[in-house]
């Protein structure tokens, strides 16, 4: 059968085509095995929850490998679908390795059964079997000098271009660890927003550079957690690094306007993806399960009151920033910090 790495997993779901019934996630690469999980449960059972009829998650040696095989083999209710997830599965024996072949050569069509493995015997018949029979998708653990090129390729399928350095400049920060690297290239796609400008150093540095009190992401993350205390320090972090007091007010904006759009999709009955959508997120963060669930958890402790007094008060913070005499940006954007943080349900009036 075909062998595919996660982005021609990726390409070949995206082309519409069924899933195929039996996958071997291979490799040691934990990040790009979740990911093909990932693309897989969207693929099979779509964006709902699944109900434990439909999903199974399990690791050999954990249950019995003749019960995972019935429940591949019975038929959900209702015409569904079901996808079966079975780590671990290098540490099968040889007959067991033989019954997952044998499965393989006559599958359940209504079920996806995706095996995970760090390696496989080569000698053993089961593992020539099942390599015979199911589609293996490659998920290798990467080595230092091969994280850049892995970066660039994670910034052009979210549609981004960068600046020389870019790649780079992410290892540098957050290390090899892919989860973490996508991660933080998604808070620096988020940054952005609408900006369709290449990726610079600056935007990496403003966002992920640790500072003793905080980061650009960590100001507007605080502030929409409505946490006082830890939005003044990163204020004061993302002042002393010299971020210009109107992009800050820039970035307090844009955030607000996009809670507000958020809000307004739910109260028009969106669900979760059509409340990301409007807010701007990119479909490729909107996969990744942390950060949809912090974005999405952020939002529900504002109400569109609060954030629609708070847009002209910024406003007003701008232009006595802007005008002579004005009182100095970091009492002025320390007070707007308090009142935007002043309590969930409070709204911010205007002064």
């Amino acid at each position: 059968m075909a062998t595919l790495d996660l982005a021609g997993l990726e390409a070949s779901l995206e082309a519409g085509r069924d899933p195929a019934p039996v996958y071997l996630l291979v490799g040691a690469g934990t990040w790009a095995r979740d990911q093909a999980l990932a693309l897989l449960r969207s693929a099979v059972l779509g964006e709902a929850a699944p109900d434990p009829g439909t999903f199974l998650r399990v690791q050999a040696g954990e249950v019995d490998l003749a019960r995972v095989l019935d429940a591949a083999r019975t038929l959900p209710m209702g015409g569904t679908r079901r996808l079966i997830l079975l780590g671990g599965v290098e540490g099968l024996a040889a007959e067991e390795l033989a019954l997952l072949a044998d499965y393989a050569g006559q599958p359940c069509p209504s079920t996806c059964l995706a095996l995970a493995a760090r390696e496989l015997p080569a000698r053993s018949r089961g593992a020539r079997g099942l390599l015979a029979e199911a589609v293996r998708v490659d998920c290798p653990a990467l080595r230092a000098y091969e994280i850049p090129r892995w970066i660039t390729g994670e910034i052009r399928r979210r549609g981004r271009r960068a600046e020389p350095g870019v790649a780079e400049l992410l290892q540098e920060i957050l290390g090899d660890d892919q989860a973490a690297l996508a991660d933080g290239l998604d808070k620096v796609v988020l940054y952005l927003g609408d900006d369709r400008r290449a990726i610079t150093p600056a935007d990496v540095t403003a966002v992920l550079a640790r500072l003793p009190h905080g980061t650009v992401w960590e100001f507007v993350e605080a502030l929409e957690e409505k946490d006082a205390r830890r939005a003044l320090s990163a204020l004061a972090a993302i002042l002393e690094l010299g971020e210009p007091p109107e992009s800050i007010l820039r970035l307090v904006l844009r955030s607000r306007r996009q809670l507000l759009a958020g809000l307004a999709a739910r109260r028009r009955g969106g669900g979760p993806d059509q409340v990301l959508e409007a807010m701007g997120v990119h479909p490729k963060a909107r996969a990744v399960p942390r950060l949809r669930r912090a974005i999405l958890d952020r939002l529900a402790r504002h109400g569109e009151p609060e954030l629609v007094a708070a847009i002209p008060r910024l406003l007003e913070v701008d232009s006595r920033l802007k005008g002579e005499g004005g009182e100095p940006p970091p009492a002025a954007l320390s007070q707007l910090v308090l009142e935007l943080t002043g309590g969930a349900g409070r709204a911010v009036q205007p002064a």
